[in-house]
């Protein structure tokens, strides 16, 4: 069995990670800061869009069936 694919939200979390060591390589503190920023509030909302996600799911797919 293959490993499960990475949530949308991880996925977001590391591409923020890859920019801020991307900035810190090239000395860019101010994109740094903006990344770092939505770094922080992509972490405090992701706990909660995960809870959500089966819900909106089974609500999504009972539409189609209609």
């Amino acid at each position: 069995m293959s490993a499960p694919w990475p949530s949308a939200s991880t996925m977001k979390s590391s591409a923020y990670r890859v920019l801020i060591a991307a900035c810190e390589a090239v000395g860019d503190e101010q994109t740094k800061a903006v990344c770092a920023r939505i770094l922080q509030e992509e972490l405090s909302i992701a706990p909660e869009l995960e809870a959500q996600l089966p819900e909106l799911t089974r609500k999504y797919l009972s539409r189609l069936n209609t």
